[in-house]
């Protein structure tokens, strides 16, 4: 074979057992994944689930509304506005409290 003459190299080939070793990786991570998954929507977390009360804002603590449901309060009515950051030395009224919460802050 003269040198002008050279074919070019072909693709390497993925041999038949690296391709299965990849299908069956594949496979066995997904199966992984659903399962996870699964095994979370089903299984005995600690805690109780409570019914959603909804996110309505009312213009001020004094304003009439629905008893909470839980305490602390994790949904229903609340302040348009949030508790300021930071450590607090008084307790914070419910309704600021369902706004983090509710926002999940």
């Amino acid at each position: 074979m003269a040198r002008g003459d050279r074919q070019p190299k072909s693709r390497r080939r993925i041999s038949r057992r690296q391709r299965t070793a990849v299908t069956v990786s594949v496979f066995v991570l997904v199966a992984i994944v659903v399962g996870y998954f699964a095994y979370r929507a089903q299984a005995n977390l600690p805690g109780v689930q409570m019914p959603d009360q909804g996110n309505l804002h009312i213009p001020s603590v004094d304003s009439p509304h629905v008893p909470y449901n839980s305490d602390p309060p994790t949904s229903g009515p609340h302040l348009p506005y949030i508790a300021p950051w930071g450590v607090h030395t008084r307790p914070i009224d419910r309704e600021l409290q369902v706004h983090r919460t509710s926002s999940r802050s």
